[in-house]
């Protein structure tokens, strides 16, 4: 009983003053955006960057200058045993005859872009159909590196991890 004279006293207050009948209503409007509107705009936004996640994906694969996948386009052909290296040598294995790509050139460059080894394939590289480079002549750290087969203005990246 004491609760709902003091409500019924607390409504009587309230529509005596209109300036707090318009306080209240600003408050409810607001409550009722936040309630209906905010969860909504997130699921929007939540869509939207899924959306644009996946153009930029589908676009990244399109013009994404390392091949991860040696066989996606044209190029000299070649891959990286082990890979990561975990001993002191790996291997660049190559895949083209010297008449495709005769001035082949193997280029090792940071992740800075700064080239740390580059080799001229010789007529041996291409009987044998590897390179084989040794960690700590090529001077080497523990890191990640970008191997580039050059030939002209052709070249194929693939990374490259020394443990």
């Amino acid at each position: 009983m004491q609760l709902q004279l003091l409500k019924l006293l607390q409504l009587k207050q309230l529509l005596s003053n209109p300036q707090k009948i318009e306080k209240r209503e600003r408050h409810l409007q607001k409550c009722l955006f936040f309630y209906f509107f905010v969860p909504m705009i997130r699921k929007i936004l939540l869509f939207s960057f899924i959306l644009v996640s996946v153009f930029v994906g589908r676009v990244n694969a399109h013009f994404n200058p390392i091949n991860e996948n040696p066989n996606e386009i044209g190029g000299p052909q070649f891959t990286i045993t082990p890979n990561p290296v975990n001993g002191s040598y790996f291997s660049v294995n190559i895949t083209f005859t010297e008449a495709e790509y005769p001035d082949a050139t193997v280029v090792i460059s940071d992740v800075l872009g700064k080239q740390v080894f580059v080799h001229s394939l010789k007529k041996t590289d291409f009987l044998e159909g590897k390179v084989r480079i040794n960690v700590m002549d090529a001077g080497l750290d523990k890191g990640v590196y970008f191997v580039q087969m050059k030939s002209g203005d052709i070249t194929r990246t693939l990374k490259l991890a020394i443990r």
